[in-house]
């Protein structure tokens, strides 16, 4: 798991596993002596290029693409890689060797941080580096901070707070390099950008695990206790250590079979935290979330709904590790003896009954599917989900959190009261009541009513409540 260190996420130094490492790393090659330069942020691409050029010349095939992005003064370059632990090994090495001299740069001092139970494999005799087999994740952090390598999700990646330097960059075209004639590179790696691309020509929300969504932990959803620790245990930890789980499975069943949930139904009311629960989820496992409402896929025109469908799943077994996620899945997977089910929906059902089926062998992709009909789901697609998590209306508990997460200022006493005011009520609605609240109070505010700088006080929330109780009763009731 990362923090925020300074501007860049990076791994926490408090977990960090071994002393900065003793080596002294080669030269580099060449006579360049200005590889310390900072480049600025505009500059970055275009040497980039100029480098990966260079190194792409000598290669059979055009190689595979790298992402290049910046977020809040964060650099942030990478590249897929084969999966072969043999593989990795030489990535690194040709990106340590090919930084500058630890002489000449004290801070290109690596330190290991791993985010899990790892188990050494292998030992660089020059470098006396240890690598990881087990581990999702193995993150090596520049000592002076400036920035850190990792392998996530089948990427090299490589973040850099402080500018992005000359050399910074030659050594990443060289570990970029070393991934596309290393083991397993020949028989094809996955081009993630490319599947990243297609789905959002597809008119998808991906949220990518990389990105602003990494901030997301349970923490974000209030109470649920129980349901969160469920998720952890049975989906999160899974997709984390997928390794593990096969270990387990392979010791203890006669003929393997994965023991991972490769499907799974979330299951209540609107607004209890379904959708933000699958975005925690890739969040946490560090993989895009590609979220298809239902509306998305439809299509007046005769079989281009199963279509658009067949090509998200596809899309999404090139990435190699995604979280699909289905809202209102009973919009189009209806029970169809009932005969009320329409026939684009019945084309589509099959296309993902078909697409579930085959989830066995696309071992790094997952679906989420919500509902508030259960009920009403189609018997074969129930039967292909391995998981149900039912998410209920959120108990006096649960309710009191939400206040407390979005009225912090209120005292115990005020948030159980709002609390007891609001029962049947989602996280949701109880959100919007503060939402509207706020809103009413920056009107009080301008109009003289409040001094600036106070904040809504127990009644504000009560009345909002009450308005709000009203409105829906004077809906109900037209």
């Amino acid at each position: 798991m990362r923090t925020v260190v300074g501007r860049a996420w990076r791994p926490a130094l408090g977990a960090i596993f071994a002393a900065p490492l003793s080596c002294t790393l080669a030269q580099c090659k060449g006579t360049r002596e200005d590889l310390s330069d900072p480049l600025p942020q505009s500059a970055v691409a275009s040497f980039l290029k100029q480098e990966l050029n260079a190194v792409r010349s000598g290669l059979p095939s055009e190689g595979t693409k790298v992402i290049v992005s910046s977020l809040q003064g964060t650099s942030k370059l990478a590249f897929p890689v084969p999966r072969d632990p043999a593989a990795k090994e030489a990535i690194l090495l040709a990106f340590l060797q090919q930084l500058q001299p630890q002489n000449a740069y004290p801070g290109r001092a690596l330190e290991i941080v791993p985010s899990a139970y790892v188990r050494p494999v292998s030992i660089f005799r020059d470098i006396k580096l240890r690598c990881y087999r087990s581990a999702p994740t193995m993150d090596y952090v520049f000592a002076d901070g400036s920035g850190s390598v990792r392998f996530w999700n089948d990427q090299f990646v490589l973040y850099k707070d402080d500018p992005m330097t000359k050399g910074d960059i030659v050594a990443f075209a060289a570990a970029y390099k070393a991934s596309q004639v290393a083991p397993g590179a020949s028989k094809g790696t996955p081009n993630r950008a490319k599947a990243l691309e297609d789905l959002a020509k597809l008119g998808l929300a991906v949220y990518d695990g990389e990105g602003l969504d990494s901030v997301l932990n349970w923490d974000s959803l209030a109470g649920y206790a129980a349901v969160k620790t469920e998720i952890q245990d049975t989906v999160v930890l899974a997709l984390q250590n997928p390794d593990l789980y096969e270990a387990i499975a392979h010791q203890t069943r006669c003929r393997f079979e994965s023991n991972r949930p490769r499907a799974i139904l979330f299951e209540g009311p609107p607004g209890t935290g379904k959708t933000l629960s699958a975005r925690i989820i890739a969040a946490q496992a560090g993989v895009p979330l590609v979220h298809i409402p239902v509306e998305s896929v439809v299509s007046k025109w005769f079989g281009e709904s199963e279509k658009k469908m067949a090509a998200i799943f596809d899309a999404c077994e090139q990435l190699e590790g995604a979280l699909i996620f289905i809202d209102e899945i009973d919009a189009l997977a209806t029970e169809r003896s009932s005969g009320g089910m329409h026939e684009a929906s019945r084309r589509m059902l099959s296309v993902l009954l078909q697409k579930l089926e085959g989830f066995q062998s696309a071992k790094k992709v997952t679906l989420i599917a919500a509902t508030n009909r259960k009920q009403d789901l189609d018997a074969a697609l129930l039967s292909r989900f391995n998981l149900c998590i039912r998410y209920d209306l959120p108990d006096e508990t649960t309710r009191q959190a939400v206040f407390q997460r979005y009225a912090k200022q209120l005292s115990t006493t005020e948030l159980a009261a709002l609390a007891r005011l609001t029962q049947g009520q989602s996280c949701r609605d109880i959100k919007e009541v503060c939402e509207y609240t706020e809103r009413k109070w920056a009107s009080r505010v301008l109009r003289g009513d409040e001094p600036r700088g106070s904040t809504p006080t127990v009644a504000a929330y009560t009345a909002a409540v009450e308005a709000t109780f009203t409105k829906v009763a004077n809906t109900l009731d037209i």
